[in-house]
């Protein structure tokens, strides 16, 4: 049943078909990695990797040699204090004592914990966590300080709002800092990675905000297409200050006879999530200037946050089950980011023009229209901006080698000069 209606849809959407035949056939890791030469531990980490985050797994596996095992402990620290911190069944005492000393156990070779609930996807991760520990103190020094440091920070953070989440989070500025928590640490942490390897340029740090956007535009697309989900679940992410507007109470969004009251919250919700988008193409901007794939680390999923996002975008079923793009979609984006900074570019006012038009068409949503063009100009000044440094990049090489053949070519005058001389010299005898 499923290959049929793959079949139907992409019958009615060859250019996603096209773009899967093109991935399949064209698609290079940048840097191939040898998994033979890992250490059993090591092996056992991709393996934890891979189930908790099949997508996530692939990029890892994409990044420079010196980066490529850092960022994937790195992603599985951190995702099992998030373990802990999604888990209602844990008691808030015990939790919040568990986030504020997670920090203290990274290193412990023996440290394991087992009081999650059997419902836990990411449970195997806390039950092996030796086998972490034990990858983590093979790291360089620099790379454990910057993961204990991160660790630390966001343990504390979770365990400072994990109260106020069993009631849910009442502000936008809660909302914010909720996401600075659990995402925008995270992206100060890979920043100090990056370029610790030299592999990103040092101007970064000077941006802290252009980082904290680029991750918190992936949580917040996170959070408006998991909100069925997590409601189900009995968590809500939502802010109070946005969901009050259209609905007395949270649960009131999913029945069905509040549809247009419920896509009219979750457009405000979208509103909030465009705002970091040009300050992450920025960030994003400035990484071309190190390693490429470290750029397409990043990009990939921005890119996927963004389409996603879009397809949220007045999108009904949102409110009845998460919303996902197709394998299509998902493959034409990894092409595009593949061409490099204007590909992302392309990407970003692509989805923010398609935000704008369904938003202009049905029931506007003051300030949509405005930060979308605002998206669209930032990704086409970026763009120009790559096209004049080239540009300039290619004047100087022309200009050295322009310098280079007037090099040779007044040496060759010279030698030439120097030859006549000697054989003048030489043949007075013989006349």
């Amino acid at each position: 049943m499923v290959l049929i209606n793959d079949l139907v849809y992409y019958t009615t959407h060859p250019q996603e078909l096209l773009a899967i035949i093109q991935w399949k056939i064209w698609y290079q890791p940048t840097h191939a990695r040898d998994s033979s030469k890992a250490s059993s531990g090591l092996k056992e980490c991709w393996r934890f990797l891979r189930l908790s985050s099949r997508s996530f797994e692939t990029v890892i596996r994409e990044l420079p040699p010196e980066l490529v095992t850092p960022v994937c402990i790195f992603y599985l620290i951190l995702r099992s204090l998030d373990t802990i911190e999604d888990d209602m069944t844990i008691h808030p005492s015990e939790k919040e004592h568990l986030l504020r000393q997670f920090h203290t156990h990274i290193s412990d070779p023996l440290w394991s914990y087992t009081g999650n609930s059997p419902t836990m996807l990411d449970r195997p991760l806390l039950l092996n966590f030796p086998y972490i520990s034990r990858e983590y103190n093979k790291l360089k020094p620099e790379h454990q300080r910057i993961i204990a440091s991160i660790t630390a920070q966001m343990g504390a953070g979770m365990a400072e709002i994990a109260a106020s989440l069993d009631s849910g989070i009442t502000t936008n500025p809660s909302y914010e800092l909720y996401c600075h928590y659990v995402a925008g640490l995270v992206g100060t942490g890979l920043t100090s990675l990056f370029t610790a390897a030299s592999l990103a340029p040092s101007s970064l740090h000077s941006h802290p905000t252009w980082t904290e956007s680029t991750a918190q535009f992936l949580q917040q697309t996170n959070i408006i297409r998991d909100v069925r989900a997590d409601h189900d679940d009995g968590r809500s992410f939502w802010p109070e200050q946005v969901w009050r507007k259209h609905v007395d109470a949270f649960e009131d969004l999913f029945l069905p006879q509040h549809r247009d009251e419920a896509v009219r919250c979750g457009q405000e919700m979208v509103l909030l999530a465009l705002g970091r988008a040009e300050e992450a193409l920025r960030y994003m901007a400035l990484l071309e200037e190190g390693d490429e794939a470290v750029l397409r680390f990043v990009a990939i999923p921005q890119c996927m946050a963004f389409a996603t996002l879009e397809a949220c975008s007045g999108n009904r079923e949102v409110f009845a089950g998460k919303v996902k793009i197709s394998r299509g979609v998902a493959c034409r984006v990894m092409m595009d980011v593949r061409a490099e900074m204007e590909g992302v570019c392309g990407v970003f006012g692509s989805y923010a023009k398609r935000i704008r038009e369904w938003n202009e068409r049905s029931d506007p949503c003051d300030g949509i229209e405005e930060v979308c063009r605002g998206v669209e100009r930032t990704a086409g000044a970026i763009v120009e901006e790559m096209k004049v440094k080239r540009a300039g990049a290619q004047g100087r090489c022309n200009e050295v080698r322009r310098g280079k053949g007037r090099y040779m070519y007044y040496r060759t005058l010279g030698m030439l000069a120097m030859a006549g001389v000697i054989t003048a010299y030489f043949a007075r005898d013989v006349f």
